[in-house]
Formats: structure tokens, sequence, C-alpha cells
């Protein structure tokens, strides 16, 4: 669920477009020589961590550690190599370590909405909802946070994970007052009016839904439900065509084979 959006966390980094392990290597060999130059350290830790998150992309684990590594030498008070640290232990499953370098990013930076957002990432991902929610609300409440929309969002998605529904839909509401476009928000919210049976208004929010995102198994499930209710043929076959077509293996698939052979 998580941003793995969690991407959002480094918003400061920009990742580059894939390229090959080789060129990789060798972008590492010049680092190492400028570094040994005397290099301007914030700038060649950002520049570890960038080919860090390269690497554990491409799942190179011990290359990744390797300049994680080296931007922690370089410029350990920064949050940002915090930040990143605790991402990276998140990624090989080390929660503990993981939940120290987040701590430590957000105890130097305290009102970075994306740190905080990150964080309770994590504590949701680990099952710490009632933690996960004071850190969103902390991140929401950041006057220059960026990602507002899609820290609210997570809220939301979090809080249904846990089981309240109520909450969830008052998060995914208010994101929408954010960003409109905010396609998960759009389809918890469908989901939410069908689970409800007010079917013509789900049906509403999950037309806004594709309008703005490609089909997904769980919305196409959800418009083949809908449909059935509502008695639009032409929709019902046009959502059934394109999950078997496009999602054959997917649960919401099976779900749908099994209820048509009933």
């Amino acid at each position: 669920m998580r941003i793995r959006t969690i991407m959002l966390m480094l918003s400061l980094l920009v990742l580059a477009t894939a390229c090959t392990t080789k060129t990789h290597v060798a972008k590492s060999t010049a680092l190492e020589a400028t570094e040994r130059q005397g290099p301007n350290l914030k700038k060649a830790a950002r520049e570890r961590l960038s080919l860090g998150f390269q690497y554990l992309q491409m799942g190179k684990i011990e290359r990744a550690k390797h300049n994680f590594d080296k931007a922690m030498q370089h410029d350990p008070g920064s949050a940002e190599v915090q930040l990143g640290m605790g991402w990276y232990f998140e990624q090989v499953k080390e929660p503990a370590k993981s939940r120290k370098f987040y701590k430590r990013a957000i105890s130097i930076e305290p009102n970075n909405g994306d740190n905080l957002n990150t964080y309770a990432s994590f504590l949701c991902a680990q099952g710490d909802y009632s933690s996960a929610d004071k850190y969103y609300r902390k991140a929401i409440k950041q006057p220059e946070f960026a990602n507002l929309a899609a820290a609210i969002e997570n809220a939301g998605l979090c809080a249904q994970k846990a089981g309240d529904m109520h909450k969830a839909q008052k998060y995914f509401e208010k994101a929408l007052n954010h960003n409109p476009e905010q396609a998960k928000s759009l389809l918890s919210l469908a989901e939410i009016w069908f689970d409800k049976k007010d079917y013509f208004r789900s049906r509403a929010f999950l037309s806004r839904h594709l309008a703005v995102s490609r089909p997904s198994p769980q919305a196409l499930w959800l418009g083949i439900r809908l449909e059935r209710m509502l008695g639009d043929k032409d929709a019902l076959s046009s959502y059934q065509l394109q999950l078997v077509r496009l999602f054959p293996k997917s649960r919401e698939a099976q779900l749908y084979l099994s209820s048509v052979s009933k």
C-alpha cells in the first residue's frame, strides 16, 4: 500500500532513468576518484544516495549498501541521508534499523512533511496504525508540504487497513479536496459507497477514477459488480472483457470466473 509511494519520501532526489550496471559501475568509480580529491561532501552524499537507490531498484543489494554507507560517511547530519538509510533497511527487512534512521531524520528536520509521511507509512506497514495516524496528522499539518494530498490519501489507506472505514472515508474526501484526481482516493470511495449500497454514487467515483488512472483488477471487478446491480449491459461486458484479457491471473479475475460458473 505504501507510496510505496514511499518514493515520495525523497522528493528532493531525482532518480535517473534505467541504465546498465556497467554505467553505474563507471559512475561509482568516477565518484571514488572525485572523492579522493576533496569533494563537496554534501553533493557527494546526494550522488551516493541517488546511485544507491538505482542499485537497489536493480536488485544489486551489496552495491546499494556500499553507496548508502558512503553517503553516511559524507553527510551523517543530513535528514535526507538518514531517510535514505531508513528506506534501505526497510527494503532488506530490518525494521528495527529502519525505524532508527527514520526517527533520526525526523529529529533533524521535525517539520519536514515528507519525512513524517514516510515514517508514518513505515509504521502502518508494521501494523502500528495508531502511531502511523499520529505521524500522518503531523505531516498534514505542515504548511509548506508539497505532497499534502498524497499524505492524506496514505492516511486514508492506513485507516482502511486498520478497519476504520469512517476515518478512511474522511481522509479520502479530504485528499480529493486538495487534489480531485487523487486516484486511490477515488477508487477507495467507490468501494466504500458500493459497500453502503449507494451504487450510483459508487459508479460516479469509479468513473472519475478510470478517467485519471489505467484500469486495475480492483477497479474492473468493482465495475462488474456495480453494473450487475445497475444494469448497463454494455459497461458490464466491457469490464468483464478487460478483466479477463488484461489480468487473467489476478485474484479479481478468479472471483469473476467463479461468480459466472455458479
